[in-house]
């Protein structure tokens, strides 16, 4: 029982009016909400047996009805496949009924009297040729002929040369030779660059608010030392990429220049490449000193 006491100064409830209770039946509310509860859960769980079942069911059905598909293609890709042999072993055996040609077999060529050698044989233009045992024919002597002349024409490519640096961060080696149809030059190069090499610094403007990177509003294109780009980030990329690549072309260009001062004659591709790397700095705002250090002349 709850007990009520008066809490007006007039009314049923008032001050001069009895106490009046209320019975407490938050028990039997739980007692009924619990029962509600577990009614409600045997109906959901046996609604999703009957559906785990139906679904069951349905697969079995189309599991089923997907082999009996699937036996009859197969009988029917075998059938023909029987069908195509047996075509073939009739047409075979016809063939074989058929009227044959005899066709006559001509000596093969005869082997060289000495036996196969176990080492490479090396070329001597002033030794006779191996003649074929037993024979003396004129083709036997033509074709001998005819192998040596070939093997007289036949000269061994020349590999380029190849040289090896290591300059400032940047080790490998390399091979410089001459461009298409001769002109120019042709750079192949096996090189490692630690930390962008000596031109890095040069291109080092990585920093957000770096003032070095100009932006203009009007192209909307971002710039360093020629380069440009409407991206930031991929201008730092191209910036870190040219570093290296610099870097690599003045490791070649100072292998050139010790070359030169030891006295060997520098080939025309090999003067071409240091007049490209000279006009390459220029376009970034480079330059080389007397002893092939990279400077800034853009200031």
């Amino acid at each position: 029982m709850v007990e009520i006491s008066n809490i007006g100064p007039v009314g049923d409830n008032g001050g001069s009016g009895q106490k009046k209770t209320v019975r407490n039946n938050s028990n039997d509310t739980k007692v009924s909400a619990f029962d509600e509860y577990r009614k409600f859960q045997q109906e959901k769980l046996q609604e999703f047996e009957n559906f785990r079942n139906q679904a069951n069911e349905n697969f079995e059905n189309y599991k089923k009805e997907a082999m009996e598909r699937f036996d009859a293609y197969e009988a029917s890709i075998n059938k023909k496949k029987d069908g195509a042999a047996k075509d073939a072993d009739f047409d075979y055996a016809k063939a074989l009924e058929g009227e044959w040609k005899m066709y006559e077999a001509k000596p093969g060529e005869s082997f060289y009297s000495q036996p196969k050698p176990k080492t490479a044989p090396v070329y001597n233009p002033d030794a006779e040729p191996v003649k074929a045992a037993n024979s003396n024919s004129a083709d036997d002597v033509n074709r001998t002929k005819s192998d040596t002349t070939v093997h007289e024409q036949v000269k061994q490519e020349e590999k380029p040369p190849v040289s090896v640096v290591e300059r400032e961060g940047v080790t490998g080696k390399y091979t410089l030779t001459s461009g298409a149809n001769g002109e120019g030059f042709s750079l192949s190069t096996e090189m490692s660059v630690f930390g962008g090499g000596e031109a890095m610094k040069f291109f080092k403007g990585g920093g957000f608010l770096d003032s070095d990177i100009k932006y203009d509003k009007d192209s909307k294109m971002y710039s360093y030392r020629g380069l440009q780009s409407s991206n930031r980030e991929i201008l730092q990329m191209r910036m870190m990429n040219t570093a290296q690549r610099v870097s690599i072309d003045n490791a070649v260009y100072n292998d050139l220049l010790a070359k030169q001062k030891n006295g060997t004659e520098l080939s025309d591709a090999e003067q071409s490449f240091i007049q490209s790397h000279l006009q390459n700095l220029e376009r970034y705002g480079l330059g080389v000193d007397e002893e092939g250090n990279l400077i800034d002349k853009s200031e």
